[in-house]
């Protein structure tokens, strides 16, 4: 059984972001992003995903939003693990299929990992937004973004749990403006099992929608 629900979100910040004209949906491990305005672009160029900062700080991040409304950031990799003031960036797939973002190509230990593995790999980012690490010439995914939501859910996304893979799907707010890393805030389906949403501070309950 999987519990979904489709609240309204309310998390939202802005950024500046660097454009580039020329761009891919897709690479595969003898391919790499680079932090010099390379990006990814959903097929239809509704989605972009690129490196960039906020605001004043030197931070870097890999993101993914809106190409023609930039600045509403909808997922970002590696939230809790920034680049320091680097602009030499690097994001690929591995012959395993795992995704990494590392420091520089002479890089090689990953500053962010989504930790999966995937015979013959590609990363894809989707007509949806979804970004995927696909298994072959298959529509199976060995790891997807839309499993780890950041502050936002847009259509496709999911709140609750997956009691199959005893996975949990919940929005958790950016510490700043400036600091996309995990906040204090967290809206999620009440762990009780419970048919009601909750917005916590830490361990506090702020709100609670009441069972539908």
């Amino acid at each position: 059984m999987i519990l979904l629900v489709v609240p309204f979100v309310f998390f939202a910040f802005l950024w500046s972001p660097n454009y580039s004209s020329a761009a891919l949906d897709a690479i595969k491990p003898t391919q790499t992003l680079l932090d010099n305005g390379e990006t990814l672009v959903s097929v239809g160029g509704k989605f972009e995903l690129d490196f960039f900062s906020l605001g004043k700080s030197k931070n870097r991040y890999v993101g993914i939003w809106y190409k023609n409304v930039p600045d509403t950031v909808i997922w970002v990799a590696n939230r809790d693990n920034p680049l320091s003031n680097s602009s030499s960036g690097v994001l690929k797939i591995t012959e395993t299929g795992n995704v990494v973002i590392l420091s520089s190509n002479q890089s090689v230990i990953p500053t962010w990992s989504s930790n999966s593995s995937a015979k013959d790999p590609t990363l894809q980012l989707l007509i949806t937004g979804n970004l995927v690490v696909k298994v072959g010439n298959s529509e199976n995914y060995a790891w997807q973004s839309f499993d780890h939501p950041c502050d936002k859910l847009i259509a496709g996304m999911n709140l609750g749990w997956n009691l199959k893979n005893r996975w949990e799907w919940r929005l958790s707010s950016w510490n700043s403006p400036e600091d996309p890393s995990t906040g204090n805030f967290t809206y999620a389906v009440d762990p009780r099992g419970l048919a009601q949403l909750l917005q916590r501070r830490g361990s506090e309950i702020q709100y609670r929608s009441g069972p539908w």
